[in-house]
């Protein structure tokens, strides 16, 4: 897999698929088992899983992000991208984007904590989303994927 992220091809990553291709993880919720609430200022850098994941987007992901799997939840993300706005976003114990490098582009945000958190991003070929968009019936991200992999079989 880290061979077939580096040779350009599209990937697309949801929820724990986020966490994979992230080059950094962090865990601040101890495995999604707390009952409080995190905002992304008290997330610590951290390399959780050296080389036991793919990598590929400069960004940290920190697991477990909005808690346990009894606190999963629906909302509508921000984003300038079409595809992506007003997005009925599905979270099931999941991740949050919570730093991007500076080739990383955030294509969609959500009001959580007090934070706006980014939970869509990507680098080149490497898609990521910390929520499940096959969960719904909006096929705007699939639509926008498919488009990236068009665009590689044209180039």
């Amino acid at each position: 897999m880290r061979e077939y992220a580096k040779s350009g091809r599209p990937i697309w990553g949801t929820c724990a698929g986020c966490i994979l291709l992230s080059d950094h993880v962090s865990s601040s919720l101890g495995g999604g088992w707390n009952d409080g609430q995190v905002s992304l200022s008290s997330v610590k850098a951290e390399s959780l899983y050296g080389d036991h994941h793919i990598g590929g987007l400069d960004i940290n992901t920190c697991r477990n992000f909005f808690g346990r799997q009894s606190r999963s939840f629906e909302t509508k993300s921000e984003s300038s991208d079409p595809a992506f706005h007003e997005f009925p976003s599905v979270f099931i114990r999941a991740p949050a984007i919570v730093k991007l490098g500076p080739g990383v582009i955030s294509l969609g945000t959500i009001s959580y904590n007090g934070d706006e958190v980014t939970v869509a991003a990507r680098q080149g070929n490497l898609l990521v989303t910390c929520f499940h968009p096959e969960l719904t019936d909006d096929l705007r991200v699939h639509k926008f994927f498919l488009g990236m992999v068009n665009s590689n079989r044209n180039s």
